[in-house]
């Protein structure tokens, strides 16, 4: 999803209406939140496998793609696109005794709070949206 970035521009015209600089950003941006969020919620981006290749850089550590080549979602840990099958559901202690080297690319499901969890940089986060 591409944000427009916001103008550094006079928000009303003089009539009191919205001028054009702004009226083109809202569009924009509702434009991409239409295309990427709907009622059941995010619509993860989809990239061919070429692309996906291009995108294996630690720059983009975290991020989360759906495979359209090889139909399946991945999350890039340690710089490269890696295959999520599933989830697993643990709780808070079982999810703490996961050994350092073997939680990249988890998903689980912390099943004392209810968090989604993600395995990068050889820790868990809790996934959030905004």
């Amino acid at each position: 999803m591409i944000i427009p970035s916001v103008p550094n521009a006079k928000m009303i015209s003089p009539n009191g209406y919205l001028t054009d600089t702004w009226r083109v950003f809202f569009v924009q941006l509702v434009n991409q939140l239409q295309q990427f969020v709907n009622d059941e919620g995010y619509i993860l981006p989809s990239q061919d496998q070429n692309n996906v290749d291009q995108l294996n850089t630690n720059e983009k550590i975290g991020g989360i793609i759906y495979n359209e080549t090889g139909k399946f979602t991945q999350i890039n840990t340690d710089g490269i696109y890696k295959n999520v099958s599933s989830y697993e559901e643990l709780s808070t202690s079982a999810i703490g005794d996961i050994p350092a080297g073997q939680r990249n690319g988890r998903f689980i499901l912390e099943t004392d709070t209810g968090d989604l969890k993600v395995g990068v940089d050889d820790t868990f986060k809790t996934v959030t949206v905004t």
